[in-house]
């Protein structure tokens, strides 16, 4: 098989097969997402759930604190009363309408545990970030939107309401760094006059970090302007956060139980449930199929969604089938009917073969009683002459047409035989000293009764008669071909113009007639083998491999044959190289 062939069969079940391919994966690759988002979409809502049982143990906890600090005449001793029988507040604390702490007051005497809170929150009341987070004419660094914090440096107020947002599906952890901040977040609250701000809060959250970490404080501004604080104990909110959480296990779908994890502001883990037994340790094995912000009072901390990259949904087995099963069907049949043309393109090439190798034996056993009947009758043409021409003229005519038949039908065996050696290794032409121009007058000889007979004017300016290095039975097959074509489908010209010259160590040889031509389109076509051109070229007799043998035979005389443009009917210039055997061997 050609190469050329090949690549097109190739390409005949590459190309469909790649396109069906790449269609498969695509669409199992949209279904793949699908699957996950509505996995994703389902674990989201079920952090929704559990956000919204935590808030609603935030408000739950806030009614009890709003309850506990809603004192119109605090004293230090209610005040600690307070501390004593709520097991869910560590320190209570009272600022006046300045932000100036009144209780636990330094300079009075304190208990261990108050001594200890005003250690913890010492920055906190000397800078004044809880008064500046509650007071009615806040800095202008408090009226500014503040982004979440960068530094321990750097607190926070924020005024908005609980909310919950969903966060979209994460790959991994996201850690943020552990920064001291400021929650507000409001019960009640009145206008700021003259500032043109929303209300500032009377009551609500404020977060401080400090020792193992965020620690929350919930304040109430009461009518006199001072500030009723109660800071919560961590490990009991903690707690109280942890009892709000389910306790089993989550499943999302048949047979996939996630990881729900609590996590700070830090990236760090501080409590998680659902799948752990069976899920492996580490952290990079696990992907983030959903997360969300819990409500305020932490709103700094999420709710995580995980589960093994190995156990994420996909495609249906279904669908997994049916994508494989088209693909294999198609493959398949694009393979059977590659088998099939292969087989009848081999069948088609191996008897082509057989007709050409069957052509090129007839054509070469005719060759030899061929050669025969024409010397038999050139030495009867010599008889012939040895008698009266009065008694040999009919004889001599009816002989001449069997000459000239006898040449036509040598003419078209040697063609045959080269066209059939086209392909196979050519040994190079035996040259021999000769004169061209001697084997020009030789094939016009031959034609001469037959240009005669169609009114075709021979024209000859022969220049090579020097003997050169040729092939003559080449140069008269080439010869013989033109010729033959002026003969078939330039008469109408009535005129054939022949040319000879030697230049240099070529040998170039002018074949011109009159006749219709050949369009521009088909200058190089015409030396394909059996084209035959327009419908009154292809209406003439002949077999459509005479100029593509007389290229293939000039080619291997080291020249060519080419159409030269010219204003009327054809011009065809043959270029044979003439350098002697041995010197263009030792070239």
């Amino acid at each position: 098989m050609k190469p050329r062939s090949l690549v097109i069969l190739l390409l005949l079940i590459g190309l469909p097969t790649g396109l069906l391919i790449g269609a498969a994966v695509r669409l199992a690759e949209s279904e793949q997402n699908r699957v996950q988002q509505k996995f994703a979409d389902l674990a989201r809502q079920q952090l929704l759930d559990i956000g919204d049982v935590v808030a609603a143990g935030f408000t739950h906890l806030e009614a009890r604190l709003q309850e506990q600090t809603s004192l119109d005449d605090p004293d230090v001793v209610k005040l600690r009363a307070i501390t004593r029988s709520e097991p869910a507040i560590m320190q209570m604390f009272l600022l006046d309408a300045h932000g100036n702490l009144i209780y636990p007051d330094p300079q009075q005497k304190l208990s261990g545990q108050e001594r200890r809170f005003l250690l913890q929150t010492s920055r906190m009341f000397s800078g004044g970030h809880l008064f500046h987070a509650v007071s009615d004419d806040p800095p202008e660094s408090v009226r500014q939107p503040i982004d979440p914090p960068d530094s321990a440096a750097a607190p926070r107020s924020d005024h908005s309401s609980p909310a919950t947002t969903d966060a979209p599906v994460l790959i991994g952890p996201s850690p943020r760094r552990e920064s001291e901040q400021t929650v507000a977040d409001t019960a009640g609250s009145t206008a700021s006059p003259g500032t043109g701000l929303p209300p500032v809060p009377r009551s609500g959250w404020f977060a401080w970090y400090w020792d193992r970490g965020l620690n929350l404080i919930y304040w109430n501004r009461r009518p006199d302007g001072r500030t009723v604080g109660a800071a919560l104990e961590r490990s009991r909110w903690l707690a109280d956060v942890i009892s709000w959480l389910p306790d089993s296990p989550v499943s999302v779908r048949s047979g996939s139980t996630t990881r729900i994890q609590l996590v700070d502001a830090s990236g760090t883990v501080m409590y998680q449930w659902g799948r752990t037994d069976s899920l492996p340790a580490a952290a990079e094995s696990l992907v983030t199929v959903s997360e969300m912000p819990l409500a305020s009072p932490l709103t700094s901390w999420r709710l995580r969604s995980l589960l093994p990259a190995d156990d994420l949904p996909g495609p249906s087995r279904g669908s997994q089938v049916g994508f494989l099963g088209g693909v294999i069907a198609v493959v398949a049949a694009v393979g059977v009917l590659s088998l099939v043309l292969i087989r009848d393109y081999t069948r088609d090439l191996r008897e082509a073969r057989q007709q050409v190798s069957f052509v090129s034996q007839v054509s070469h056993e005719l060759k030899t009683p061929l050669t025969n009947i024409r010397l038999y009758a050139e030495l009867l043409d010599r008889d012939l002459d040895r008698l009266p021409e009065e008694q040999t003229r009919t004889l001599k005519q009816r002989l001449n047409v069997i000459l000239r038949e006898g040449h036509r039908l040598s003419r078209l065996i040697g063609n045959v035989l080269s066209l059939s050696r086209r392909h196979q290794d050519i040994r190079p032409l035996k040259r021999e000293s000769r004169s061209a121009d001697e084997v020009i007058r030789r094939v016009l000889t031959h034609f001469e009764p037959s240009l005669a007979d169609r009114g075709i004017q021979t024209a000859i300016d022969l220049n090579a008669e020097s003997p050169v290095w040729i092939n003559p039975d080449c140069l008269e097959q080439i010869l013989g071909n033109l010729i033959s074509n002026v003969e078939k489908y330039a008469a109408a010209g009535a005129r054939l113009q022949i040319r000879s010259r030697l230049q240099d160590t070529r040998l170039i040889v002018d074949v011109q007639d009159r006749g219709p031509g050949i369009p521009e389109s088909d200058r190089e076509r015409i030396f394909e083998p059996f084209w035959r051109g327009s419908r009154g070229i292809s209406e003439a007799t002949g077999t459509g491999i005479g100029l593509t043998i007389a290229r293939q035979l000039a080619r291997q005389h080291g020249g060519t044959v080419r159409l030269v443009p010219s204003a009327a009917g054809c011009h065809f210039e043959i270029v044979l190289d003439t350098q002697p055997a041995r010197q263009l061997h030792d070239g």
